[in-house]
């Protein structure tokens, strides 16, 4: 689910009044809009699951928003069919903001000026204290301990906090500075979630692997690795690892750090909320540094295709994209141990938009999308298509007193649409006319699918499964929807809610609960009234 504030989260995360975005139908256009609160049911059977390029799961009773001719209607998912044409969000608007990371213990080392280890030994002194009972408390043992203080040896910072919590007196911190060795030098972990950490995180969610001291990637290419190389030593200031794999045909690049593996665990849970609440540079970068690691650029056609694993991760991706006006649609294929996977496709206008406003790290991917983004610079690839029937633009044009030639070229039947250029030269030529209200209507309704903030996608497939998960929804009045995996969904369905009032009679309650379940029936409604049954 789409908030106003950029967050994405699984709608049954929504669990108090948020404000997110909805569409003004009026307009076509987006607008705020509150969710005053959410629901739950455990009693759906079967589900079904709608396929557009974007795919969603939903009961039977559930809403969604359907073109028809000059109109947009509601539509229940049982009643949807291959080819309907449902309403999408085209893009969204949100300036974010960096989010700030949690704070991770880092260890550094210091040594104690010889000024300083005099200090500590008089206030072992003060407080009676022999070297062998301060190491019960402290990290380290009394032979280290001796070299600390009297050898300048380095040590782990934290020991000198461990020394003020057992009574020596914090002036200890005015005899010491920090060091750095051959092995080890100051580990830098970001304060907020910047570009150059975002695009390691999405490289990691494509490719990584974390362990309790490390984390670790795998790439085929030695330019990408060795990018990502470099991004890591210069965001966290440490030494890496690339070497290549025994037996394999790839580098692997390994960054040992205990706090940086600390820091992905601990942000691991909200890192598609944190991604999502970020500037669109951000975003960016975090989608490069996935398609890095599992994007294709093709020889054949302009098309980047981003394969994974997890499809809750790719219907993130998607409607991350949203915020720079890019879809893409869904297909599956089998990976190399013969198990299908989900696959997000980038074609024409779309992956022009996604070479131009996200890239690729790889040489060898980004000279390929360099050449198709001149091809699509220099062709029509990037055209829009428009599903209002050719035809029936054609009798509208008529009816509005004009020569239908003059502005639509004639077309094979074989060419059912138009194109938003030739929208564009009908609605130019309407507008101005003085119509009967009915065709004015039609006319407006063209200018609001130019102007607004919607898309429509065909429907290529509709499946129904067995359900044993819990469904939800969320209550939107006024507007009555929400942007649900890149859908515009209708926020409810209707039911009548009867009861016995004073003195024999009946009432009857119109309530907008999408999640109450269906109750038995006590009441039918007949041409007498309300009668018991």
């Amino acid at each position: 689910i789409q908030l106003s504030d950029g967050s994405i989260l699984p709608i049954k995360n929504i669990t108090q009044p948020v404000s997110l975005p909805a569409v003004d139908f009026g307009n076509a256009k987006l607008d705020s809009a509150f969710c005053d609160w959410g629901s739950k049911r455990d009693d759906i059977t079967f589900v079904y699951e709608i396929d557009t390029g974007n795919k969603i799961k939903v009961s039977g009773e559930h809403k969604f928003f359907r073109l028809n001719y000059f109109e947009i209607e509601e539509v229940e998912t049982r009643n949807i069919k291959e080819g309907d044409y449902l309403v999408h969000l085209n893009s969204f608007a949100t300036p974010g903001e960096l989010q700030k990371l949690p704070e991770i213990d880092v260890k550094r080392l210091v040594k104690i000026s010889n000024e300083g280890s005099n200090f500590v030994k008089k206030e072992f002194e003060k407080l009676d204290l022999k070297r062998v009972d301060v190491c019960q408390d402290l990290s380290i043992e009394p032979r280290q301990l001796r070299r600390v203080l009297n050898q300048n040896y380095p040590v782990d910072n934290r020991v000198i906090n461990q020394f003020v919590q057992i009574g020596v007196d914090n002036k200890v911190y005015n005899y010491v500075e920090n060091v750095e060795t051959y092995k080890h030098r100051d580990l830098y972990l970001p304060e907020y979630l910047d570009i150059q950490f975002a695009q390691i995180l999405g490289y990691f969610v494509g490719d990584g692997c974390i362990q309790d001291k490390n984390i670790r990637f795998k790439d085929q290419r030695f330019d990408v690795i060795s990018y990502y190389k470099d991004l890591c030593e210069d965001l966290f200031n440490i030494n890496c690892n690339v070497a290549r794999v025994k037996d394999k045909n790839c580098y692997e690049l390994s960054v040992n750090s205990v706090a940086i593996s600390e820091l992905i665990t601990t942000i691991w849970d909200d890192l598609f909320l944190l991604i999502s609440k970020s500037p669109k540079e951000v975003i960016a970068a975090f989608v490069k540094g996935f398609a890095d690691a599992e994007g294709y650029v093709s020889k054949e056609r302009p098309r980047i295709s981003l394969a994974q694993k997890d499809p809750q991760i790719l219907n993130y991706i998607q409607m991350l994209l949203l915020r720079f006006g890019i879809r893409s649609r869904r297909d599956t294929a089998k990976n190399k141990e013969g198990n299908f996977i989900e696959i997000l496709l980038f074609d024409g206008k779309d992956f022009n938009k996604f070479a131009k406003l996200i890239g690729v790290t790889a040489i060898d991917k980004r000279k390929v999308m360099e050449d198709w983004m001149d091809y699509c610079d220099n062709s029509k690839i990037t055209r829009e298509l428009i599903p209002i029937n050719r035809s029936v633009l054609w009798e509208l044009v008529n009816n509005c007193g004009l020569m239908p030639s003059r502005i639509m070229k004639s077309r094979p039947k074989s060419y059912q649409f138009v194109l938003r250029k030739n929208l564009e030269k009908i609605y130019s030529n309407l507008i101005g006319l003085n119509l009967p209200h009915e065709l004015k209507k039609k006319v407006d309704f063209i200018g609001k699918l130019l102007n607004g903030d919607l898309r429509f996608e065909r429907v290529k497939k509709v499946t129904t499964f067995e359900n044993n998960e819990p469904l939800y929804d969320i209550s939107v009045p006024i507007r009555e929807n929400y942007i649900a995996n890149g859908f515009v969904t209708h926020n409810s369905t209707y039911r009548v809610y009867l009861r016995r009032g004073k003195k024999g009679t009946r009432v009857a309650k119109m309530v907008d609960a999408p999640a109450m379940p269906e109750a038995e029936a006590i009441f039918q409604v007949t041409d007498e009234g309300i009668k018991d049954v």
